[in-house]
């Protein structure tokens, strides 16, 4: 039996390699014809597109080239070609083929564009930040793309500068056929100023509404500012309690004569979290890991680096305190080593971008060379100023029994004989990262 299988894999390659090279080769929909740079043939072919097969009939021909010819006519208006021909056609061969015969003709370019204010013109400073915005010169090729996007960049500007409610109306382009020009104008309604006002929030969990108003990167009476709402919710999002979170200014009609309310939406993730692991090696022992020791504690971490069995657990509870806190509980049951850890991580505490971690251990430890039993506290701040640059302080304060065996040591602590210490511990440190990527960086 396993003599056949091995010969089914060369045919079944033979056989896959067959159907590929009889299956027909992609073809374009209709076959261009004409005098154009390399540039527009090449969008004109993507427009088209391709077909699998050739057509069956002269009939599937035609609607093939009446097909392509009503996508290459969008296409070559679109980039400003107003007075283009094409012309569908089929060839006398047998089988058939789809025929597209075009004619660009000149290119139309832009002409006096202007921004015309309905309702209201803004102050003259946004006023002149929305004309440079426009951005289009006379003279360049009336692409429809630049005169779309031209419009957006103007009412975002407007954004940025406190009109939030500003939105562009139907615009004119008159496309003048006698000097080939194309000439857009814009009507944008800029709205009233926009400052910002009190937070609303609104959520089913424990969140406590005053600790997400403290977090605003505002005060009241701000001209309101896309930036800031986003920078609001980056705070939010990243405190790792909340399925969802969305910041978005109320509507005109909420505050029509005053400062406008941002209205906060949070949704919690569940609330409780629980991990399970386990390990197994046939090695019983233990060895020092200093790089761990300031993820769980001094004491918990300068022995966390194990070659043994037994299992770990993790329980977490989320925003216990209504503050979006984490509280973590971890132990760890091996054969030479058993922990416990709690912490409780406070983010954005007394300011924004801050984080304090406050955590407890305990530790017991029984391998051929020591015995050690012992617990500790910890407390470290961690300030961000961007997402990947952040400074950090603490302390740790270790209480340790450690018995050492003579059988093992002989320069030891006699056998029986215990060494208490207390141990402090400072922490300062800081990291920068301008890597390119944070999951898979391949410079910085």
């Amino acid at each position: 039996m396993q003599r056949t299988a091995v010969a089914l894999v060369p045919l079944l390659a033979c056989l896959a390699s067959s159907l590929a090279e009889a299956a027909p080769a992609p073809q374009p929909k209709a076959v261009l014809q004409g005098e154009f740079d390399k540039t527009l043939k090449a969008d004109l072919q993507r427009t088209i597109g391709e077909a699998r097969a050739p057509p069956d009939s002269r009939i599937e021909a035609r609607r093939r080239a009446r097909e392509a010819a009503t996508d290459a006519l969008s296409l070559l208006r679109s980039e400003g070609y107003y007075d283009a021909g094409v012309v569908a056609d089929v060839s006398e061969s047998d089988p058939p083929v789809a025929l597209l015969k075009v004619t660009p003709g000149p290119r139309f370019t832009l002409k006096d564009p202007r921004v015309e204010w309905t309702g209201h013109a803004p102050a003259p400073g946004p006023l002149q930040a929305a004309s440079r915005a426009l951005a289009l010169e006379t003279g360049t090729p009336g692409r429809a793309a630049d005169v779309l996007a031209a419009e957006g960049r103007v009412v975002v500007a407007l954004n940025k500068l406190g009109y939030a409610d500003a939105r562009a109306e139907p615009r004119e382009v008159v496309v003048d056929h006698a000097d080939h020009t194309v000439r857009p104008t814009f009507r944008i309604a800029a709205g009233p100023l926009v400052r910002l006002g009190s937070v609303r929030v609104a959520t089913h969990g424990r969140t406590n509404p005053g600790w997400v108003a403290s977090l605003a990167p505002w005060k009241r009476g701000a001209i309101y500012d896309p930036a800031s709402l986003a920078k609001f919710e980056r705070r939010l999002t990243e405190t790792g309690v909340y399925e969802s979170v969305t910041v978005a200014l109320a509507p005109p009609d909420q505050s029509p004569a005053g400062p406008r309310p941002v209205l906060v939406t949070l949704t919690d993730r569940p609330r409780r979290t629980l991990e399970l692991g386990a390990a197994y090696s046939t090695t019983a022992g233990s060895s020092y890991d200093a790089s761990t020791s300031t993820t769980v504690g001094s004491t918990l971490g300068a022995y966390s680096s194990l070659q043994g069995s037994g299992f770990d657990a993790k329980w977490i509870h989320y925003n216990l305190l209504g503050r979006a806190d984490t509280l973590t509980l971890t132990g760890r049951l091996y054969d030479i080593q058993q922990v416990l850890d709690l912490q409780l991580a406070l983010p954005d505490w007394m300011r924004a971008d801050q984080t304090l971690k406050l955590g407890v251990d305990a530790l017991n430890e029984r391998t051929p060379a020591y015995d050690d039993t012992g617990g500790g506290l910890r407390m470290d701040v961690e300030r961000h100023w961007t997402k990947t640059s952040f400074f950090t302080v603490g302390g740790y304060l270790d209480y340790v029994t450690l018995s050492q065996k003579d059988a093992v040591n002989p320069e030891a602590t006699p056998v029986g004989e215990q060494l208490k210490l207390l141990i402090p511990t400072g922490l300062v440190g800081f990291a920068i990262d301008h890597s390119n990527d944070p999951l898979n960086p391949t410079r910085g």
